[in-house]
């Protein structure tokens, strides 16, 4: 029996070892298909699109490629007409590869900010002293989590509503340096003008259920060093 066992587990291995043998030699890479030198023109992209749809050979990556490719460059003439197939499917590659280490860059720096400090919202303290200049004053918490002092925080305070609606942005940024190696946070307050004649303003006042989000863009180490998420930064968000 113990021999018998044997030889279905290398039968099986023999098959499975075939069928990804044969999966490879299925798909190819396009640059080795009679459609791939084919420039397109005014008039025979159709005709292209449906060879390289039946050449039995091109993987389904390199076919995805292209059709994005198409639909990315489609208002584009002179990125389509004139290329070759080749062409058209390396650009995406390189357009993909250029998006995902924008994105890689983006994520490093963002994940750094918050590796080298925790942030607390504390809450807001309602200044109204004097009725044409009501302040809103929010209190914030930085504990600094590196191994060196921070000298300067920057970043952004979003509330938003249970549903997720956005109601307010507050930046906020700190003015004291904050010691490495402390288990107490520093605490922080900034005032901000408080509006009657904006609802949103009211809101913040008036809601108890309102999420704080902090997001950080920039921090600046004593030693002159930065982190910088300079994607949130680009993207024009404001009170």
């Amino acid at each position: 029996m113990k021999t018998k066992f044997y030889s279905l587990i290398i039968i099986a291995t023999l098959l499975a070892t075939s069928f990804v043998a044969c999966s490879s030699e299925k798909e190819v890479d396009i640059n080795s298909s009679n459609v791939a030198n084919t420039k397109i023109t005014l008039h025979n992209l159709e005709e292209v699109s449906n060879k390289l749809a039946e050449a039995e050979n091109i993987s389904t990556r390199d076919i995805e490629l292209f059709i994005n490719a198409l639909t990315r460059l489609g208002s584009e003439k002179d990125s389509i007409v004139g290329k070759t197939v080749s062409e058209i499917v390396a650009s995406q590659k390189r357009f993909l590869k250029d998006r995902a280490s924008e994105v890689l860059r983006n994520s490093g720096a963002r994940i750094s900010l918050f590796l080298n400090h925790t942030f607390k919202y504390v809450g807001i303290q309602f200044n109204d002293e004097d009725p044409k200049n009501k302040i809103n004053n929010i209190v914030f918490e930085v504990l600094n989590t590196s191994d060196k002092p921070i000298k300067k925080l920057e970043g952004r305070l979003q509330f938003y509503t249970q549903a997720g609606e956005l109601i307010k942005i507050y930046n906020l940024s700190t003015a004291t340096e904050i010691a490495e190696n402390t288990n107490k946070p520093l605490r922080f307050s900034m005032p901000f003008k408080y509006d009657d004649n904006s609802q949103r303003d009211q809101i913040i006042r008036n809601s108890k259920n309102l999420n704080a989000v902090w997001t950080p863009t920039v921090l600046e180490f004593s030693d002159g060093t930065k982190i910088i998420d300079k994607a949130t930064l680009n993207d024009n968000l404001s009170n």
